[in-house]
């Protein structure tokens, strides 16, 4: 998923455009795709700053392994024609 994703970058931005990250434009997607991913990154995030903070760090390679999972076999998976520019709609939007 790595690989895929990088790929695409480098055509993407290849054509002109540039991978700005951009915290705005994650909070105004409709897509929901994206909405399950971001609210993945947040819980997550919260998590491990609950475990780390109490010292549960075994508890916390677990929720990352299901997070990457989740990333890798479901998010890319059902955004693989809009992450490579396919779908109505800019792949920037990804």
């Amino acid at each position: 998923a790595f690989r895929f994703f990088v790929q695409n970058m480098e055509r993407w931005e290849s054509k002109g455009n540039k991978f700005v990250p951009s915290v705005d434009k994650v909070k105004s997607t409709s897509n929901s795709t994206d909405v399950w991913i971001s609210a993945a990154t947040q819980g997550l995030i919260k998590y491990v700053h609950e475990e780390m903070e109490a010292y549960r760090l075994y508890t916390v390679m677990p929720a990352l392994v299901r997070f990457v999972t989740q990333l890798t076999n479901w998010y890319v998976r059902l955004n693989r024609d809009r992450l490579k520019g396919l779908e109505s709609g800019d792949a920037s939007d990804a």
